[in-house]
């Protein structure tokens, strides 16, 4: 009898603590609110505010990989001219060149990279130019100032919005640079026959009867052997070095006249 109430009691104690604990809650959890999206104005903010504060302050690479995937994600139609503005910022003649057509669309991303990629080309070869000129013609009046027609400065300056930063001056340095790239070009073709025919009146009979006339008269001396004697004093200034020299002389002599005349005009 003692032992069946024992195992009551038990069985009692048991039902009883399971009563106790609370149910297990087997409902899925559901996900925490992080607020509602910006909409309407407050998205206006929000896009402004990651363009102006946000992208600017990260590296190079990630702003162009963000700008590729909002491109990628608005579509073209969203990030393209239209023909608008950007096409009246085109010459006549350059939008020729390029076929652009009004109304068609401009994509100002790819617009922004093609400009980066010739702007490094253009510097790259507006220094290598006035390098070279610099070289060739140490005491020439057409030098580069940094304050009229450094490229590299004034397109620094007007890309970053500068106070004293210009168009016009941006335009003048790469007219400048312009004519002299157009200059040295030019004068490859002619150089051989300009120093030719240099070289040529020098050491021609009649240069040098002529400057045997100029001297005094040396008696008992023949006349012939004058001649010769000229010839030989000209012909011993005659090196490669003194060629190189006449050379140099010939192309800057060209290029000046070429940018001073003006007809180096782009077409």
């Amino acid at each position: 009898m003692a032992n069946e109430m024992t195992t009551v009691t038990l069985m009692e104690q048991s039902t009883s603590t399971n009563k106790e604990q609370p149910e297990k809650d087997t409902a899925p959890l559901e996900k925490k609110d992080a607020g509602p999206f910006p909409q309407g104005k407050d998205l206006d903010r929000s896009v402004e505010q990651l363009a102006k504060e946000v992208l600017p302050q990260l590296p190079e690479e990630t702003r162009l990989k963000y700008g590729k995937l909002l491109q990628d994600a608005i579509g073209p139609a969203a990030t393209s001219d239209n023909g608008g503005g950007l096409y009246e910022l085109f010459p006549e003649r350059l939008r020729r060149r390029l076929g652009l057509v009004q109304g068609k669309t401009i994509t100002p991303l790819q617009a922004a990279e093609l400009f980066a990629q010739l702007l490094d080309t253009l510097l790259t070869l507006e220094q290598l130019v006035w390098n070279m000129w610099k070289a060739l013609a140490p005491e020439s009046t057409i030098r580069k100032d940094p304050q009229t027609n450094d490229l590299r400065m004034l397109a620094g300056a007007y890309i970053k919005g500068e106070a004293n930063a210009s168009l016009d001056k941006v335009a003048g340095a790469l007219d400048m640079s312009r004519q002299l790239i157009a200059g040295l070009l030019g004068a490859i073709g002619p150089i051989g026959r300009t120093y030719g025919r240099y070289s040529a009146n020098r050491f021609s009979p009649e240069e040098i009867k002529k400057l045997v006339k100029m001297e005094s008269q040396k008696f008992f001396v023949n006349q012939k052997a004058r001649y010769w004697d000229k010839y030989t004093e000209l012909a011993s200034d005659l090196s490669e070095d003194t060629i190189e020299v006449g050379i140099h002389k010939a192309i800057v002599k060209y290029a000046e006249d070429l940018i001073l005349s003006g007809k180096s005009s782009s077409p």
